[in-house]
């Protein structure tokens, strides 16, 4: 009989999905922040996720790197003032060897954040 030819599994890393929180949601200033998202595939060796964090109102960006599927937004990167602050947060993928080369960025996502009130 003919042979058939069996696939080989191949390590695949598709756009990662953001999943929380929802767009548009509302965080008291005294809540902790959990970024999380999904993929269908695994990271190849050398790749991590890179989330970037844009406060929208204070005009600021923040980035952070991991291998997980959630990052703990930093308590610093919190508004200082009392106003509430629009952040716009993404994920992509980025091998070490070309750290400037973002692949498979989520579309942005929005929340708000009141801000601590430590300044006027």
């Amino acid at each position: 009989p003919p042979a058939t030819a069996t696939p080989t599994p191949t390590a695949t890393c598709n756009a990662p999905s953001p999943i929380s929180p929802n767009n548009r949601a509302l965080f008291r200033a005294d809540e902790i922040i959990t970024l999380r998202w999904v993929t269908t595939g695994m990271l190849e060796p050398g790749e991590r996720y890179r989330v970037t964090l844009r406060d929208l109102t204070a005009d600021l960006q923040f980035e952070i790197e991991t291998d997980q599927l959630f990052v703990l937004v930093p308590a610093d990167w919190q508004g200082a003032d009392a106003r509430r602050h629009e952040y716009q947060w993404t994920v992509s993928v980025v091998n070490a060897d070309r750290p400037d080369e973002l692949r498979y960025t989520t579309e942005p996502q929005i929340f708000s954040w009141e801000g601590r009130g430590d300044t006027p």
